[in-house]
C-alpha cells in the first residue's frame, strides 16, 4: 500500500510576540479570535503583491470544519490557477478544450489551536514552503494586527547524524523565530543576546557561521549547535548545513526539506479530512510527549 506524508508546522505568533511575554493572557486571546473568524469566504489574490502582479494564482479555504469549544479546524487549502490544457474524447478521437481558469491543487490539513500545531498532507505542486506561507497568509486574515508564522517540526536525530557525517563543515545558517510565550525556550534559544532581542523588538533572529577557507572547518558536535537544532525541531525555524563528505564532495542539509517530521497516510486517505484529523490529532500529541520531553 502507497503511503505519503503528514507533515507538522508549529503556529507562533509574529507580531507583538514580547507583548505575550509580558502578558501571556493576549495568547488565548488571539486563539479564541482566530478559531471564531476562520472560515472559507476570504480568497487572496497571490498578484496583490507588486513584484508578483502578473500572478493569477488565488488562495482560500475550502470544506472546513470547525470545532470552537474544542478548538480545532480542519480542511483543504486550494491555490487556484489558470492554465493551457486540452482533454481527449475517445468518440470523435481528437483534441477538446477544457475550462482552464478555474484549476486547482489543494492540501488537506488539521489545525488544533489548543498546542499550535497543525498536521497537513502535502499536494502536488504545493511544497512545504509553499504551504507554510500560504497558510500564514490566510491565518493573517482574520486576526486583525496580527500575524502568524508556521514553521516545521525537525525531525533531529538524523539531522544530527547527517552533521557528523561531513567531512568538514563550511557554513551554517540558522534562522530563529520568537516560540509563543515560553520563558525557557527563549532563554535557552537566546541566552547570548536575549536582552537585545527584546530591546530592539525583533520577531526573528538569523544567524550565519562561515569556517575559513583553511583548516579543520566548524565544528559541529557543540552545546551552542545542538541547542539550535534543538530550537529549529521544535518547530521555531529553520537550519541550513555547507561543507563536504569523506569523499571531498560538496554537500548541502537543509532542515526542512531534508528532515522534516512526519508520519504515514495511505494514498487512500491522504485526502480524507476526517483521516487526517484523526491521525494528525493522534500524532499531534505524541509530538508534544517528543519534543516536551
Amino acid at each position: 500500500v502507497e503511503h505519503f506524508d503528514l507533515l507538522y508546522p508549529a503556529l507562533n505568533i509574529n507580531s507583538d510576540v514580547h507583548k505575550l511575554y509580558e502578558n501571556p493572557k493576549l495568547l488565548d486571546d488571539i486563539l479564541k479570535e482566530l478559531i471564531l473568524n476562520i472560515n472559507q469566504k476570504k480568497t487572496i489574490s497571490l498578484g496583490e503583491n507588486k513584484k508578483n502582479k502578473d500572478n493569477k494564482e488565488s488562495i482560500k479555504f475550502i470544506t472546513l470544519e470547525k470545532d470552537v469549544i474544542k478548538r480545532v479546524v480542519s480542511g483543504r487549502l486550494i491555490k487556484i490557477y489558470e492554465d493551457e490544457i486540452q482533454g481527449y474524447d475517445k468518440t470523435t478521437d481528437n483534441l477538446i478544450d477544457i475550462p482552464t481558469d478555474q484549476l486547482a491543487r489543494s492540501c488537506t490539513f488539521f489545525l488544533d489551536l489548543n498546542t499550535e500545531i497543525v498536521a497537513f498532507t502535502l499536494g502536488k505542486y504545493i511544497g512545504h514552503k509553499q504551504f507554510c506561507e500560504f497558510l500564514e497568509m490566510l491565518l493573517d486574515e482574520y486576526v486583525d494586527d496580527v500575524s502568524f508564522k508556521v514553521s516545521l517540526y525537525i525531525d533531529k536525530d538524523p539531522l544530527k547524524e547527517q552533521m557528523k557525517r561531513f567531512k568538514r563543515i563550511s557554513k551554517v545558517k540558522v534562522s530563529l523565530i520568537l516560540p509563543n510565550p515560553n520563558e525557557e525556550e527563549f532563554n535557552k534559544l537566546f541566552a547570548g543576546s536575549k536582552d537585545s532581542v527584546k530591546e530592539i523588538n525583533a520577531h526573528q533572529y538569523n544567524q550565519e557561521f562561515l569556517a575559513s577557507r583553511k583548516g579543520e572547518g566548524l565544528k559541529g558536535e557543540t552545546k551552542f549547535l545542538n541547542t539550535l537544532v534543538d530550537g529549529i525541531s521544535s518547530g521555531y525555524g529553520e537550519m541550513d548545513v555547507a561543507g563536504i563528505d569523506e569523499a571531498n564532495e560538496e554537500i548541502k542539509v537543509s532542515s526542512s526539506k531534508n528532515f522534516p517530521y512526519k508520519r504515514s497516510i495511505r494514498n487512500t486517505e491522504k485526502q480524507s479530512i476526517p483521516s487526517v484529523k484523526e491521525l494528525g490529532g493522534r500524532y499531534i500529541q505524541a509530538i508534544i510527549a517528543k519534543f516536551s520531553g
